[in-house]
């Protein structure tokens, strides 16, 4: 994963550089894609950078994890809202069952719940 060691090096320019659709669907031996380590390093910039370029924002691990998940977990609710604005999946289910709703309340991610109550309202 050529773009992890710009993401780890907060290196945004070569970042984006370097971007090509085989890097962004590229996944490591657990199924992360680069979006999914972008989120879950919460590094808003890189986020954005791959939902701008096209990255799927409902790509799943193996554990059928997405990005929203990872989002709710760690209450990155700018992540999350991006995500969402990108087209994330609300419904979506990990190998649990577990929507990023479900994911956000277990969690106490009181940020990300906000958001959730806020696009619902819609």
């Amino acid at each position: 994963m050529e773009l992890l060691t710009f993401l780890e090096n907060d290196d945004l320019e070569n970042f984006n550089e370097n971007m090509s659709i085989s890097a962004v669907e590229e996944k490591d031996s657990k199924g992360f894609t680069i979006l999914h380590l972008a989120v879950q390093r919460e590094k808003y910039d890189f986020v954005d950078a791959l939902m701008y370029y096209g990255a799927d924002p409902n790509v799943e691990n193996k554990n059928h994890e997405t990005p929203l998940h990872i989002a709710a977990k760690q209450d990155s609710d700018e992540i999350f809202k991006l995500l969402w604005d990108y087209g994330a999946d609300l419904d979506q289910e990990n190998y649990k069952g577990q929507t990023p709703k479900d994911i956000a309340e277990a969690s106490h991610s009181k940020k990300v719940l906000r958001v959730i109550e806020e696009i619902e309202k819609d």
